[in-house]
């Protein structure tokens, strides 16, 4: 085998030019070609037929392609659309369409048992054509900018294939993230934020009671997690921020938040994003509330400058948490140690069901283990930091159903809470717990 070495004024060229490549209008940085400049076999591509006119006049000139953390602006000059988004697969990804003034004429829509879905699936999906037919444009029941396909893509056997429970569970869980594309101005300055290459992120992060730990025993055997017949919600905090290359840590970002009309002056709630927990006892079973339907404003102070409001519509988030995938652990101890964790995935509206394909919510997984007689110690983490204990294995996705520890030295006495906590693959966090009744016994 031959072995290229570069000089570093080769290195640096080489990569000049991708940075410039990959910063052009409307390019990838995998243009699905072989290097014979013949389409590969393997690309993913999006098609539809476009009106040679749109509402409000004018035709369709671009089309604008978002996920969580990126967008990209793709130019169009043909009612026949044809874009190989490849490079998009596992994610979800928003469409937008925009018109010659530069303005919003409609986010891609499907229709579900659960509400609107505006993000395309496009988890286990690999190659081949999402074809949408025709596509017209009107409004929502809310009175938004839609773009309506005439062939939808997702459901049981399609193109991309999912249960009709998965899709509206799904539509649930992105409608954050969804009523951002829809409503692509959330400064409120009249201009689509993606073409001011601006990404603002809202996102809720649950911590959810969802059974116990079963009392201790040194017995050499498996735990299952006792369930709770309902979860519920312990608390929440809120996220806000931009996302930008140079500054991915918007999660973390501290603003003050002021939340919509619907929610009562009297309950108590965070004041901040990120720091500040809203736990209240004015929600079912006596636990928190949950966050009420209508737009939270945060104030925004972008690298030191006047703060701004930014505007984030949030339909109520119970009828979500009702839906959302809860794990069902167990436990198995072998000398006094937990040795390994497996799951099952139920919705929390169907704990009776059978186990749920977790890949099209769950993207990125932790199992965290604490002991409260240290005053919540974590002693483990799946993920490798935070803990006095870790694991130094690749990082969970949810789909594995089991997690050996890999370690002897986590003794199943301590073990007072363990939480399976979550990313989606829209941004929210969810953190369900499972803490044991009276905890050192």
């Amino acid at each position: 085998m031959k072995k290229f070495i570069w000089s570093l004024q080769t290195f640096f060229a080489v990569m000049v030019c991708i940075f410039i490549l990959s910063c052009s209008p409307g390019q990838t940085s995998d243009d699905g070609d072989n290097q014979n400049g013949k389409p590969n076999d393997n690309r993913l591509l999006l098609t539809a037929i476009l009106p040679a006119t749109v509402p409000g006049g004018g035709s369709v000139t671009g089309v604008i392609l978002i996920t969580g953390n990126s967008h990209q602006l793709i130019q169009v000059s043909d009612v026949n659309l044809e874009i190989d988004i490849s490079t998009k697969k596992g994610k979800a990804l928003g469409v937008l369409f925009v018109g010659s003034d530069n303005r919003s004429i409609g986010a891609l829509r499907f229709v579900t048992s659960k509400g609107d879905l505006y993000l395309l699936p496009l988890f286990n999906v690999e190659k081949g054509e999402i074809g949408f037919g025709k596509i017209s444009f009107g409004k929502n029941g809310d009175g938004q900018d839609v773009a309506m396909p005439e062939i939808d893509p997702i459901g049981p056997g399609k193109v991309i294939d999912m249960s009709e429970t998965e899709k509206g569970s799904l539509a649930l869980a992105s409608n954050i993230l969804g009523n951002m594309i829809v409503n692509p101005d959330a400064n409120d300055n009249g201009e689509i934020d993606f073409l001011e290459n601006t990404i603002y992120r809202f996102a809720f992060q649950y911590h959810i009671d969802a059974g116990r730990v079963p009392a201790y025993s040194p017995e050499n055997k498996m735990y299952p997690a006792v369930m709770f017949d309902q979860s519920l919600l312990n608390g929440f905090y809120t996220h806000c921020g931009i996302v930008r290359e140079d500054e991915p840590d918007w999660w973390y970002k501290e603003y003050p938040i002021v939340f919509p009309d619907t929610w009562d002056a009297a309950w108590p709630r965070g004041l901040y994003t990120s720091t500040a927990v809203t736990q209240n006892s004015d929600g079912v079973g006596g636990q928190t509330h949950y966050p009420t339907d209508g737009t939270y404003t945060v104030a925004i102070n972008d690298d030191g400058a006047t703060p701004y409001d930014t505007f984030y519509f949030v339909e109520s988030q119970e009828v979500v948490l009702k839906s959302a995938l809860i794990p069902m652990p167990a436990y198995y101890v072998k000398n006094g140690m937990l040795e390994k964790v497996t799951w099952e995935w139920r919705f929390q509206n169907n704990m009776a069901g059978s186990d749920e394909d977790s890949t099209f919510i769950v993207n990125r997984l932790m199992i965290q283990v604490s002991d409260a007689q240290d005053t919540m110690l974590r002693i483990y983490n799946s993920d490798g930091a935070g803990a006095l204990y870790s694991w130094s294995g690749t990082s969970l996705n949810g789909s594995e159903g089991e997690h050996i520890l890999g370690r002897d030295d986590v003794p199943w006495v301590d073990c007072d809470r363990i939480d399976f906590a979550y990313f989606d693959h829209f941004g929210n966090h969810m953190v369900v717990q499972f803490a044991r009744l009276n905890p050192g016994n």
